[in-house]
């Protein structure tokens, strides 16, 4: 947007349907306003949405900053959304994480399976209760 464009002239970018809209519609959209194509759907309704976002929020600014200010605004929007996504192993704490605590993680998984077996055997409290219900009953 250039700066010296006077405020009636400022045209804001409509929002749109996008259930509405096929993908090659987004993408045809998106090649007007002159942004990226690449992706899926999903990509191109995202990348539509937060443009019109940034932009008309951008004209409604004292001293509106350029369309390649936008632009670069934009890659560094998609940039930390895509980063935000993946998650490594490193993330995790790196590949020795799981050698160095599968002795700790076997001995969680077998206290569990210990804990299931004893609840599924009747309590000594259960037995004694049930012995003495059959024994009144007789």
């Amino acid at each position: 947007t250039d700066p010296q464009l006077p405020e009636s002239e400022r045209v804001r970018i409509p929002k749109l349907t996008y259930a509405l809209l096929s993908e090659s519609k987004i993408r045809s959209k998106l090649v007007e306003m002159g942004l990226p194509t690449e992706g899926n759907k999903q990509v191109l309704q995202r990348r539509h949405a937060q443009w019109v976002t940034m932009y008309n929020s951008n004209l409604d600014q004292k001293h509106p900053v350029s369309k390649k200010a936008l632009l670069a605004q934009l890659r560094k929007w998609e940039k930390t959304q895509s980063n935000a996504n993946v998650i490594t192993k490193e993330k995790l704490g790196g590949t020795e994480w799981g050698s160095t605590y599968a002795g700790d993680f076997a001995n969680l998984v077998q206290k569990a399976k210990n804990s299931i077996k004893k609840s599924d055997a009747p309590s000594p409290d259960e037995q004694t209760s049930s012995t003495a219900v059959d024994e009144s009953s007789v």
